[in-house]
């Protein structure tokens, strides 16, 4: 669990006010929210800069390492939402995101093309889970 501490209190410490009104996960009966997930990597709490499969691969590490805090594990995500700041990558991010979420039914998907993302990242997810998945 130190671990999952010091990578949030980073998040919120590095993000100032914007992290600081949200929290990572939020609980309402079998459901979580998470909120975006941006590619920082846990053990230094500084941005990845890097190709966009490997920052997919991270941000979805980290959005598992939110979700394990209250119990949720991948196979419990009915739906995510994507930001990319360019549309472009989106081919190289759906191949990392297939690689992680490769189940049979995996969990549905938004995709939006953002200008500016927290920190300057080049994508954010967050997502839905149900428990009972």
């Amino acid at each position: 669990m130190k671990g999952i501490f010091y990578f949030l209190t980073s998040i919120l410490l590095t993000c100032g006010a914007y992290c600081t009104v949200a929290s990572p996960i939020t609980v309402s009966g079998n459901l979580g929210f998470t909120s975006g997930q941006l590619p920082i990597d846990p053990t230094t709490g500084q941005m990845v800069q890097s190709d966009i499969a490997t920052l997919t691969t991270l941000t979805l590490s980290n959005l598992k390492t939110v979700l394990k805090t209250k119990g949720f594990k991948l196979k419990n995500v009915l739906n995510t939402v994507v930001y990319l700041t360019d549309i472009r990558d989106y081919e190289a991010m759906l191949q990392a995101y297939s690689a992680v979420f490769n189940m049979p039914n995996p969990p549905s998907m938004e995709v939006i093309e953002a200008s500016n993302l927290p920190l300057r990242a080049r994508i954010q997810i967050s997502c839905i889970a149900d428990s009972n998945r």
